[in-house]
């Protein structure tokens, strides 16, 4: 809504001035500052001083003092003026946010940060200096005199001046909008940059940094890339690059692409670093004469996005924007396939594409990937079900012709991927549920189709290669009758693995259990976990609830006793993993640390929700995160507690004695994220409670730490949560203290030293630094999550019980005190 005094323009009151009008020239949007209300009383008096030695400012004292001016003649359009932009004032004031922009028109519910600038109203001439810019900090108060700006103090004044002594109330709704990993999105939403894509086809120096990373050493494979390969992929990106290119475009696709050993490294890449969690391509699917002899385009897209996948995780900027902006029209260019032919569908390499490019976007720290894989899963979910994907197999036993046995390999080889394509995709489904927080799509009950093979028969190079692997594996099956038939058995369907894991005896099978069915019984726990979990969530509460409201009914009783059964489902996975997978450090497997890292999560799932822990960080503000403090308060007096922080700090504990080279799996910077919140919530809510921990839950058990250590550190009263432990002892069938009644709980400095969890800017800087350390072998997303943390750690936040100058003057109390306390 624009302001015209008379309808003309300029307006009247422009041509008297000499001004311009604000209608012919661009509109800078007015920005609004919170500052010191005591600061009207200063900008009163000087009005006043100056009314008493000049009558014609006596406007300006009626408009200072939040009154309109009385009619004087000749001045009926200056007081038309001034009424409408008082009542402009006014309505701006009664609802903030409502507030038109002369940018963008309305804006609703935008963020307001302190010492940020918020979404303004209007903008008019008297607000700027003669270059359109702001020369003057506003004051906007119930209070402010909005009519004559030029009377408020020079910019020579900083906000900070005018913040001293105030007790800002912030709206910090966005102070992260949604999860670490869609934090601080780019305003343009994320657009598609063929550029960038034309410009590391061209980059030698790019294409340097990718072989020196190659010749360092921290890929684990060397596979052979067939030139064709290469020249597939070049055909195949200059096709998908023409179809989001205008005609005019075209010619700007450069002819250059990078030589086959820059190739070879992304390949490599991809091999050593994301095929462990993700096994659904074939090695020979990087061999020209392929085994299946298939070069259709869902053999060419799902090459491209193994090439893509790679590039993603070479920490190389260039390369990895690169692949994020290609991996959007790889997108594109599968969805058409779809839309065009339904009967595409059914291509076990098209599928492989729509999973690889998922896994791809969830974690690849670019917020436009990451929401379009979160919509698209319940899509891919629901093609993978009408196409029969997880029908249950006719036999689990059947025969195979040994005189042909190419055309039986090849032939296996195709069920056997559509099964992986199966249980991989619920592999990352399971994922983004659990990391987003949003409901699963696809149960395991669903999932009657045979689990995969064992990698080694999988991976088989030929016919007579799978022959002598099926003999090894199953020399029992062999069928006397004839020397030119076998038999091969197919394994156990999730959903009757699991019904087994629950009511028999897991020990008992007769199949040899793999590591890839291990981490998908996990899968199966997880589901059960986030159920009950928000079934368990903290209600909002006034700060004014007594604590000792609280009542045990017989639903709570029931809750613990249902969290008792999931706990152990859990120790009884444990001892089914270390069968599979024994204990060793440090840790050289990326399925083993995948699975330990995910068994942690889902513990600490078990005994706090970790979306109530971000509602308490402030993910919808911290007028809302406050209204759990009671509720938290009163979690971190129990063993649940205990617990949660124990499985938080082992996975700081876990991260750090992994072997180098060793495989990560692409989500483990949220893992980080989630222990570093956990201890941030647990030390703010510990915090305004003077008493120690204390519950009916603990026993009089010894610590599990080593007697060694823990008698080391009885004299400074702490027990760090992140040391080595016993790991039988970690998910223990019994329910006891995991530190002593009179021990606080801290983490270890690498350096030396300890930090107790009360310390909460330097609990996250150890988080932080984990994270730094571990970017060169990460995805982006490990540096926005990094960066989410920071500002975390530089919060205010004002709770109740906490000083009104927030973490930092309290953190300022807390090592004054330790000051003291050394020093007497």
């Amino acid at each position: 809504m624009k302001v015209r005094c008379d309808g003309k323009s300029p307006c009247g009151r422009c041509n008297k001035q000499g001004s311009v009008c604000t209608l012919e020239r661009d509109h800078v949007a007015f920005k609004r500052l919170s500052v010191d209300p005591s600061l009207r009383e200063r900008r009163l008096s000087g009005v006043r001083e100056r009314t008493q030695n000049d009558p014609s400012t006596a406007t300006e004292t009626c408009v200072a003092d939040s009154t309109l001016p009385p009619m004087v003649p000749h001045t009926t359009e200056d007081f038309q003026f001034a009424q409408t932009l008082y009542n402009l004032a006014r309505e701006d004031q009664a609802s903030p946010k409502d507030a038109p922009n002369s940018d963008s028109g309305w804006q609703v519910n935008e963020p307001s940060v302190a010492g940020t600038f918020s979404p303004a109203w209007d903008d008019f001439s008297l607000l700027f200096d003669e270059q359109g810019g702001p020369g003057l900090f506003l004051d906007t108060s119930s209070s402010a005199d909005f009519l004559h700006p030029a009377q408020i103090s020079s910019t020579s004044e900083s906000p900070e001046d005018y913040m001293q002594g105030s007790d800002m109330s912030t709206d910090d709704r966005e102070r992260y909008g949604n999860y670490p990993q869609l934090y601080k999105p780019d305003p343009r939403g994320n657009p598609l940059r063929t550029s960038v894509i034309c410009d590391f086809l061209q980059s030698k120096q790019a294409w340097a940094k990718v072989d020196e990373f190659g010749h360092s050493g921290n890929n684990n494979t060397n596979i052979t890339i067939p030139e064709e390969v290469r020249d597939s992929i070049m055909a195949t990106i200059h096709i998908v690059l023409a179809k989001v290119l205008d005609k005019d475009q075209m010619g700007k696709i450069p002819t250059t692409f990078p030589p086959l050993r820059t190739v070879r490294v992304i390949f490599d890449t991809y091999l050593s670093r994301l095929a462990f969690f993700y096994p659904i391509t074939h090695p020979g699917t990087f061999r020209h004469n392929h085994t299946m002899h298939y070069n259709g385009p869902g053999m060419q897209l799902q090459l491209l996005s193994t090439f893509v996948s790679g590039a993603l995780m070479i920490p190389v900027a260039e390369v990895q924007t690169f692949a994020t902006d290609l991996a959007s029209i790889i997108l594109q260019v599968l969805y058409e396939i779809f839309l065009r032919d339904a009967s595409q569908t059914t291509d076990i390499y098209l599928t492989s594409t729509a999973i690889l490019i998922t896994a791809f976007g969830i974690w690849s720290g670019n917020k436009r990937q990451m929401e379009l894989a979160e919509a698209l899963r319940s899509s891919y979910t629901t093609m993978m079900s009408r196409r029969g994907l997880h029908e249950r197999a006719q036999q689990r036993i059947f025969k195979i012709n040994l005189s042909d046995i190419e055309l039986e390999w090849r032939d296996w080889l195709m069920k056997e991927t559509r099964r992986r394509l199966a249980y991989v995709w619920y592999v990352v489904e399971q994922e983004i549920s659990l990391f987003n927080g949003v409901p699963t799509t696809l149960s395991f009950t669903e999932m009657r189709c045979p689990m995969p093979s064992n990698e080694a028969l999988f991976g088989a190079s030929s016919g007579k290669a799978w022959k002598d692997l099926l003999q090894a594996g199953q020399p029992e099956l062999s069928l006397p009758e004839s020397s030119t038939v076998a038999a091969l058995k197919c394994p156990h369907s999730l959903a009757a693995f699991h019904r087994r894991f629950l009511y028999g005896n897991i020990f008992q099978f007769q199949d040899a259990v793999t590591p890839f069915e291990v981490r998908l019984l996990l899968c199966t726990i997880q589901t059960l976990v986030s159920q009950y979990s928000q079934t368990r969530r903290f209600v909002p509460e006034e700060e004014e609830f007594s604590a000792g409201a609280c009542t045990i009914s017989a639903s709570t009783e029931y809750g613990q006793l249902r969290r008792e059964e999931l706990h152990y489902l859990l120790v009884k996975w444990h001892l089914v993993y270390r069968r599979v997978m024994p204990h060793a450090v440090p840790i050289c497997c990326g399925t083993d640390l995948s699975c330990i890292l995910m068994a942690h999560l889902i513990a600490m799932e078990l005994y706090v929700s970790f979306d109530d822990v971000q509602l308490f960080a402030g993910k919808e503000g911290f007028m809302e995160g406050r209204m759990l403090m009671p509720s938290f308060r009163r979690w971190a007096k129990t063993s649940g507690a205990a617990r949660a922080l124990l499985h938080a700090g082992q996975i700081m504990h876990t991260l750090t004695i992994v072997a180098e080279g060793t495989a990560r799996p692409l989500w483990w910077p949220l893992a980080v994220a989630r222990a570093a919140l956990l201890l941030w919530a647990y030390g703010m809510a510990a915090q305004t409670d003077a008493g120690h921990m204390d519950d009916q839950d603990y026993t009089s058990e010894p610590s599990l730490f080593d007697s060694e250590l823990r008698s080391t550190k009885q004299n400074h009263g702490l027990h760090p949560i992140d040391g080595a432990l016993e790991d039988s002892a970690l998910f223990s069938g019994s329910i006891i203290g995991y530190w002593d009644k009179e021990m606080v709980p801290c983490l270890t400095v690498p350096g030396g030293g300890f930090v107790p969890l009360q310390q909460i800017s330097e609990t996250l800087g150890l988080s932080i630094s984990l994270l730094r350390n571990g970017e060169s072998v990460s995805t982006p997303l490990c540096r926005s999550v990094r960066t989410f943390l920071q500002d975390i750690q530089g919060l205010g936040a004002t709770y109740p019980g906490l000083p009104k100058g927030g973490m930092a003057m309290q953190q300022q109390q807390q090592q004054q005190r330790t000051d003291i306390g050394i020093g007497t």
